[in-house]
């Protein structure tokens, strides 16, 4: 595309356009079968593609995209109660945190941490909104979901509206963030 513009890059302007995947052909096609049994989107499927991920990477540990697919079998697991949330999530950021360690400009990876912090962020739209109950509902998942964006209620200004409200010095209680009521 460069040569077609007619355009030269000098020395360290250069970058590849994607980090290469992997060296072995195995722990691709692990990565694909995981990919094909997470598609379907059950339970059992789920476990199947769990399962060829973490060969894909038992074959080759620095292969980013086989950490996302673990990362969204258990995002999918938490959101859908398959398992309990606080089951699930940690495994999930562990797991995303690995593939942006390998690539961190993977956009699946980034997605997937999205995902994880998605609680907190539609908690902090509905206290804007003025609806507390549904603000408090999200919190007390995101609470559950182990979200690390929970650790800055004391201090988020977003979350002002609800400081007055009983429900918000329970949960800060409960995540450990200030002394019984």
């Amino acid at each position: 595309m460069v040569e077609q513009l007619g355009v030269t890059l000098r020395a360290g302007e250069q970058m590849p356009l994607s980090a290469p995947a992997t060296r072995s052909a195995e722990a691709y096609r692990l990565y694909s079968e995981g990919r094909y049994f997470w598609e379907k989107r059950t339970e059992g499927d789920s476990q199947l593609a769990l399962a060829a991920f973490q060969d894909a990477i038992r074959r080759d540990s620095g292969y980013s995209l086989p950490w996302v697919g673990i990362a969204q079998v258990g995002i999918f697991r938490g959101w859908y109660s398959v398992l309990a949330p606080k089951e699930t999530f940690p495994g999930a950021k562990d797991a995303v945190n690995q593939a942006l360690v390998i690539d961190n400009s993977l956009a699946e990876a980034h997605t997937s941490l999205a995902h994880i912090h998605f609680e907190f962020d539609t908690a902090v739209i509905h206290a804007a909104l003025g609806d507390f109950d549904a603000a408090f509902e999200w919190l007390d998942r995101a609470y559950e979901e182990q979200s690390p964006w929970i650790a800055f209620l004391r201090v988020d200004p977003r979350v002002d509206a609800l400081r007055s409200d009983e429900r918000f010095g329970a949960l800060l209680h409960s995540a450990r963030l200030a002394p019984p009521p």
